[in-house]
C-alpha cells in the first residue's frame, strides 16, 4: 500500500505542477501548486491582478489522499485528471470522484469509499 501512495502522490504532484504551467503568457493569473503531503492535500491554485485594481484568485485543482484512494474534491479543468491518472496507470477503482454525491459515484466508472464519504 505504500509504494502506491508514494507513486499517486509522484503522479499528484506531477499533474498539479504541469498544469500550473498551463494558460497564455499574457494571462493576469498565473498558477502556483501547494503540497501537503504531511496530510496528502494537493492544490493549484491562480492568483493574479487584471488591471490594476481587480484581484484574480480561486482554487483551480484540489486532490487529497483518503483512506487510500486518490480523491478528487475539485477540478476546474475540461481535460480530466481522473482520465490522465487511469492513463498513468491508476486503477479506476483508486480514484474517487470526491465532487460528485456519494450516491452519484456508483453511477461512475470510478470507485468509492468504503467509509461514509458524506462526512468529508
Amino acid at each position: 500500500m505504500a509504494a502506491n501512495l508514494d507513486l499517486y502522490r509522484q503522479h499528484i504532484k506531477s499533474i498539479l505542477t504541469e498544469r500550473s504551467q498551463w494558460g497564455n503568457a499574457n494571462s493576469p493569473s498565473k498558477g502556483h501548486v501547494v503540497f501537503d503531503e504531511e496530510r496528502d492535500h494537493y492544490l493549484l491554485v491562480n492568483s493574479g491582478w487584471q488591471g490594476n485594481d481587480w484581484r484574480l484568485y480561486g482554487t483551480v485543482s484540489h486532490i487529497r489522499i483518503l483512506e487510500g484512494k486518490i480523491y478528487i474534491e475539485y477540478e476546474g479543468f475540461e481535460d480530466a485528471i481522473a482520465d490522465e491518472l487511469v492513463r498513468l496507470g491508476v486503477p479506476r477503482s483508486d480514484i474517487v470522484l470526491g465532487y460528485k454525491p456519494p450516491a452519484a459515484r456508483k453511477l461512475t466508472q470510478f470507485g468509492e469509499l468504503p467509509s461514509d464519504s458524506s462526512r468529508f
